[in-house]
């Protein structure tokens, strides 16, 4: 029984060695030009100079590299697979730690799955480059965009294989970049990101989206910059800011915001019709390297620049002296319609573009008229009223009831 003991303990230990006596790890990293095979880490600064993603050298784009080293203790018939290498881009802040995430967090996580293989029947060997693409863009505040200043990254490998003769296998290693003799990358380039496009309201009760609409947005760095206004495809109505200078947000983390705003109104001075239009921001600058134009951002904006809202009526008292009080708000000065239907007045469309007697008024079936009309102009973003007396066009008084009451602008 005691030698059935000591046998089981050998075993284990046997076993448990295969385990334990792998190791995987990152054993080089570089930076290259896209799609080519020049390290550029060991030169300041590995560069992203471009926004648009150009492949050249500077360019708008780097490939990270890392080659993988696997060192086996084994003689067991098995392969050891590489489940993932991840490669987490950080920004360099003060006071950070490259190997310390919670003092570099990740801006960017990038995986790459089912990496390679390693025999187990090889003591040594190593595998790559195995590489990703990055252009600097990354989460900023909820916007894909980019922000100029210097980055690192981590690489981290992972394997958990699980083999009949070699056991379980699992290890993690992590290296970063930049490390000995090698400098940070470095992003340089105008890019447009942070972007709001936001009505003003009007109203104190029941506020609507007006113009003008103000249009947010941030800059990498300093650049000329032109807003247009666009109705589909690709007409432009109106030329907000053109060629003008705006400031660049700041780095590492600066988060100043530029500001221009849309009128609701043409290139002439009108306003345009309701509708969807397209606003287009374009920003360009120019450094030693040369010029640099951002990817246009391109949102939409639905405008309706006439409407009425803040509708209030005080109902006509008893007396002969009182009067019956119609309030409202314009988001823009327009001249207003108010007519005084029968009781029971009804309309075949209530949203007609025109006057309320373009609108079909019946009432028991037959057309009808209005039986009181106020016209007046009235100025816009302000509580305004018509007053009524209770009386027709005749100056006669009409009986009591609920009585239609039509707005037109």
């Amino acid at each position: 029984m005691k030698k059935n003991f000591i046998f089981f303990v050998l075993i284990f230990i046997l076993f448990d060695s295969y385990s334990f006596s792998q190791q995987l790890y990152v054993s080089s990293i570089a930076v290259r030009d896209c799609g080519g095979n020049t390290d550029r880490a060991t030169t300041p600064y590995p560069s992203i100079e471009f926004d648009d993603g150009r492949t050249s050298y500077p360019g708008g784009c780097l490939d990270l590299c890392a080659w993988i080293t696997a060192v086996v203790k084994t003689t067991a018939n098995h392969f050891m697979g590489v489940d993932d290498l991840t490669f987490e881009i950080f920004k360099f802040r003060p006071g950070s730690n490259p190997l310390d995430p919670s003092s570099s967090p990740p801006i960017r996580t990038i995986s790459l799955y089912n990496v390679t293989a390693f025999s187990l029947l090889v003591s040594s060997s190593t595998q790559g480059p195995f590489c990703t693409r990055w252009d600097g863009s990354y989460n900023v505040e909820g916007f894909w965009g980019k922000t100029n200043g210097f980055f690192g990254f981590r690489v981290t490998v992972r394997t958990n294989e699980v083999s009949p003769t070699a056991g379980n296998i699992n290890i993690q290693q992590t290296s970063v970049f930049p490390g000995e003799d090698q400098y940070p990358i470095k992003v340089d380039v105008v890019n447009i990101h942070v972007v709001k496009a936001t009505p003003t309201v009007v109203g104190k009760i029941t506020g609507v989206g007006a113009q003008p609409y103000n249009i947010l947005y941030r800059l990498s760095k300093d650049a000329t910059t032109t807003i247009t206004i666009e109705s589909p495809p690709n007409n432009v109505i109106r030329t907000i800011i053109n060629n003008l200078p705006r400031f660049g947000e700041g780095i590492p983390d600066g988060t100043l915001t530029n500001g221009d705003y849309w009128d609701g109104r043409d290139n002439e001075g009108r306003l345009v019709q309701p509708g969807n239009y397209i606003y287009r921001i374009r920003a360009s600058a120019i450094d030693t390297i040369g010029w640099d134009n951002a990817n246009e951002y391109i949102g939409n904006i639905s405008i309706e620049p006439l409407q009425i809202t803040d509708v209030s009526v005080k109902d006509l008292g008893p007396l002969a002296t009182d009067v019956a009080i119609i309030s409202f708000m314009l988001t823009e000065d327009a001249t207003v319609y108010l007519d005084i239907y029968p009781p029971g007045t009804q309309f075949n469309n209530i949203n007609c573009a025109n006057r309320s007697t373009s609108c079909g008024p019946t009432l028991n079936g037959n057309s009808v008229n209005p039986l009181r009309s106020y016209m007046d102009t009235k100025p816009r973003r302000q509580t305004v009223s018509f007053y009524w007396d209770g009386k027709d066009e005749n100056g006669r008084y009409l009986c009591d009831g609920q009585y239609a009451v039509s707005y037109t602008h």
